[in-house]
Order: structure tokens, then C-alpha cells, then sequence
């Protein structure tokens, strides 16, 4: 594994990558149509046995892989390299036992943190192949993660509205829960999402079925008092941080809106897209992300599309092939690459 990944490269190699022009979006396909390798050769797979909860680039320019996990606790690798045989694209593994809610990689890429509806949070190691634990919660189902940006904070995000900040090097042998983490009472209900800023390693937000949105700086937490707020109508599905300033946080909501919302912003700026995010029962929920590259955000469409938007709300293409052949709930884009991963209910990734 460690020889079909390897590390990201130079430093800083990761994310310095192409900064893209958002029209490349509308010339972006799957299979022989499209002129990217990592689109032919992957532009179909079955990665994982059932519907992909979770889904993460690994940071390196030299060996892209994706990563997904799937209702039932399998982590799956899908290797995009050419000339790789077919049969041996990707393999998976179990390391959880229920749905594995999010994935996340260190920066420099030699490690895979997963959290999961289970109660455990895990590191895969790429130079070991091993999945170690890292913190287990028998009273806890965790639905996210998120590492900060010098990765020295693990955020896991809990079902009943709590945060757990975990130590990532804590890793913990064989009948041991790991070391009681910092918890922290932030919500009312469960937090769908947390998401670290990408440069203060202080501030995260979260996203929740209380319908709220909050901003938080682990160093002012004073009876659970958030820095910002933004309420929405209905269950939050999302929020995510953009990579670059102003850092405007995109939001998804069971009202039908996308929302991108700079907090520091004097007016607190907040401009609304309509889009259908009633996913239902057996889609994962749509959660619109941003691509590293250029300021615009993924997210899936009940019409087997991924649509692209930029901040200010304009729909800037709307990806569909006729290899996209279920709805792509879960879309993740390359840190450097002009490529997306979209999963979808069957366990199959597409590469545009």
C-alpha cells in the first residue's frame, strides 16, 4: 500500500497544485470520452459492497487513490494509476462495523483517520496496512471528523451534539478505550458535520440537526458559547470551510438551500441557491464541498449530475454521463488534480 501511495512529495507539493480556471468544470467527462487517464481508467468501479457513506482523496500528485467507506464498516481503495490490472485496481478491508461516517488524511499523507456509527474512530497506517484504534465510545455513534490544519487535533463530532477532541497520535492497543478526550456539549441535537479551518488550528465549525450552523474557537469555548451562528430552517446536512481567504463556509440544508456564509464578514454575508436536497432514506445526504483548487463547490443532483456552483451562486456546469448511472451523493475533488470522485448507493465510484 505504501509503495502504491506514497507521500505527497515535496512540501507544500499538495496544495500548491493547479489553480484552475471554473470553466475547466464544463469540459470534465468519464471513460473514453474523457482526455484525463485517471477518468479512463476508473470511470466506473466497484469499490466497496455497499451504499458509501465517506469518501477522501490521498494528497499525492504521483499515485492518486481514492478512499470510501460504505454502510456496513468496509474502507475501500481505488488505486487511478495507469496500467494497473483491473483486478487489481482496488481491494477493501472491515475495520468498522457500521456505516464509516468520514474519512480524513494527514497532510503529509502516511495516515487515514475513519470514524464511524460503531463508536470507534480509527487510523489506517499506509506503511503498516494496519487500522489501529485511536478513542472507542460504546454510548457514542460518530457521524464526522475532521483534523486541524497542523493535524495536532483530531475533531470527531457525536450523535447526541458533542464534540470530542482527540490527540491523532494517540493510537492504543488491544482491550484499551484510548485516553478520555476533551468533550465538549455544543449542540442540542447531532452534528452531521465538524470541519477544522484550514489555517487556525483553534477555530472549527459544525453543522447540525438543531438547525444551526456554529462557529467555535477551542480556546473561548465559555458555556458552550460560539463565536458566529447561523440559523436555517431545517436539519443541516453540511458545512465546510473554502481552502483559501475569506474562508466562506458552504452550508447544506433540508430546506432546499446552499448557502455560503462569511461569518467575518461585517454583514455576516449569507447568499442562498436553490437546490433539491431531499435525498430521502437510502441516498446518503448531499453535502455540497468545495474543490481545493479553485472557489467553487461540488454537490450531487437526484438527477445523477454533480452540479458545480461558485460563491456567489451562479451554477457554473452540471457533470452527467451515461457511465454516472445512480445518483452521486458523495463527491470529493483532488487537492492538485483536475479530477472528482463521485460514490453513489451501489458501492461504485465514477472519476471525471
Amino acid at each position: 500500500v505504501s509503495s502504491a501511495t506514497g507521500s505527497s512529495g515535496k512540501k507544500g507539493e499538495s496544495k500548491s497544485g493547479l489553480q484552475l480556471d471554473t470553466h475547466y468544470y464544463s469540459t470534465m467527462t468519464l471513460g473514453n470520452d474523457s482526455k484525463c487517464t485517471y477518468a479512463r481508467v476508473a470511470s466506473r468501479v466497484k469499490v466497496v459492497k455497499e451504499r458509501i457513506f465517506s469518501m477522501a482523496f490521498h494528497p499525492s500528485v504521483h499515485t492518486p487513490l481514492v478512499v470510501a467507506g460504505d454502510k456496513w464498516g468496509q474502507v475501500g481503495f481505488l488505486d487511478l494509476r495507469e496500467g494497473i490490472e483491473e483486478n487489481q485496481r482496488s481491494f477493501s478491508i472491515s475495520p468498522h462495523g457500521r456505516p464509516v461516517s468520514s474519512l480524513a488524511h494527514t497532510s503529509d499523507g502516511q495516515k487515514l483517520f475513519s470514524s464511524s456509527y460503531d463508536g470507534t474512530v480509527r487510523c489506517f497506517d499506509y506503511n503498516t496496512g494496519i487500522f489501529d484504534l485511536v478513542y472507542e465510545n460504546e454510548d457514542e455513534s460518530f457521524s464526522h471528523l475532521s483534523l486541524s490544519s497542523d493535524n495536532s487535533k483530531l475533531y470527531v463530532a457525536g450523535r447526541h451534539g458533542d464534540i470530542y477532541v482527540l490527540d491523532p497520535s494517540n493510537v492504543i492497543g488491544a482491550g484499551d478505550k484510548g485516553k478520555p478526550p476533551l468533550q465538549l456539549d455544543l449542540h442540542d441535537r447531532k452534528i452531521a458535520t465538524v470541519h477544522a479551518h484550514p489555517s487556525d488550528v483553534n477555530i472549527f465549525v459544525t453543522a447540525s440537526n438543531d438547525q444551526t450552523v456554529k462557529v467555535w474557537d477551542i480556546r473561548k469555548i465559555v458555556r458552550c458559547k460560539p463565536v458566529h451562528m447561523l440559523r436555517h430552517t431545517l436539519a443541516v446536512t453540511g458545512a465546510y470551510y473554502a481552502p483559501t481567504s475569506p474562508h466562506t463556509i458552504v452550508t447544506t440544508c433540508n430546506d432546499n438551500l446552499i448557502r455560503f456564509w462569511t461569518p467575518q464578514s461585517k454583514d455576516s454575508r449569507v447568499v442562498q441557491v436553490k437546490h433539491n436536497n431531499n435525498t430521502g432514506r437510502y441516498i446518503t445526504n448531499f453535502r455540497a464541498v468545495w474543490d481545493p483548487k479553485s472557489s467553487a463547490i461540488l454537490i450531487g443532483n437526484m438527477n445523477k449530475k454533480v452540479d458545480v456552483y461558485d460563491p456567489e451562486g451562479n451554477a457554473l456546469a452540471s457533470l452527467s454521463h451515461e457511465l454516472c448511472s445512480a445518483i452521486p451523493a458523495i463527491n470529493e475533488a483532488h487537492p492538485s488534480l483536475p479530477i472528482i470522485a463521485s460514490g453513489n448507493g451501489s458501492g461504485y465510484i465514477n472519476v471525471w
